[in-house]
């Protein structure tokens, strides 16, 4: 086990390209979702490694189809090692040396190398707890827990999964559940535009390096007479 005893997984999201056309039927390339969605995954890896300064980490991503080492490989280090998943059965398996989770959505924005720390402190102690972020639209964010749960685990890489399902699925008095917010996804074009609205704002920069801001401005210039 490495000497962080937290696993940090990043879920990959199906690139929906229905959510992304606007404006009678102007929609994102191709490229330029899969461009946003990798600058998404970058800046949770960035955020994860910030939190974790001092300490060795492990970040598994899955699925994962095409290894992009260009994005990742600037991350690995002697802290920080980066594995990528394609086989659900081996990403299953990885995770059982650990006694502590944080299941992150990677195509979220908004949760800072703060709001990390503090999810696993709710989940630091011995009652078997559940931290569930939910956007304003009902998407899960992540989620933290610090048993190994079969059946909640399996719900939660079922990225479709909304907070309301995942409350009906999961026997609730299993858990003490912690219910937080102010983080959302950007899986649709309209949450695109919520993400210009953000980053627009300095206090997005603590969650959101000028090196990520730089990189979504080069998108948000491409769709800038869709996005004001």
């Amino acid at each position: 086990m490495n000497s962080n005893s937290t696993a940090y997984c990043l879920i990959k999201t199906v690139n929906d390209a229905q959510e992304f056309i606007f404006n009678d039927n102007i929609r994102f390339s191709d490229e330029d979702l899969f461009y946003l969605k990798r600058t998404l995954t970058e800046n949770m890896i960035e955020n994860l490694c910030l939190a974790h300064e001092s300490e060795v980490i492990q970040i598994n991503i899955f699925p994962i189809e095409q290894f992009d080492s260009e994005t990742f490989e600037r991350y690995n280090s002697a802290k920080v090692n980066i594995k990528c998943f394609t086989d659900k059965e081996k990403f299953l398996e990885s995770l059982k040396q650990f006694s502590k989770f944080i299941f992150i959505l990677a195509d979220t924005m908004g949760i800072s190398p703060t709001d990390i720390k503090k999810a696993e402190d709710l989940i630091s102690s011995d009652d078997n707890s559940l931290v569930i972020s939910k956007s304003e639209n009902n998407d899960i964010c992540y989620t933290a827990f610090n048993r190994y749960d079969n059946n909640l685990i399996s719900i939660l890489l079922d990225t479709k999964t909304n907070y309301d399902y995942l409350l009906t699925e999961i026997k609730t008095e299993k858990f003490f559940i912690h219910t937080i917010g102010g983080h959302f996804r950007v899986n649709s074009f309209s949450n695109f535009k919520l993400l210009y609205n953000k980053l627009s704002h300095k206090d997005s920069f603590s969650y959101c390096s000028q090196y990520i801001h730089e990189k979504l401005t080069n998108l948000f210039i491409e769709y800038r007479d869709y996005i004001k």
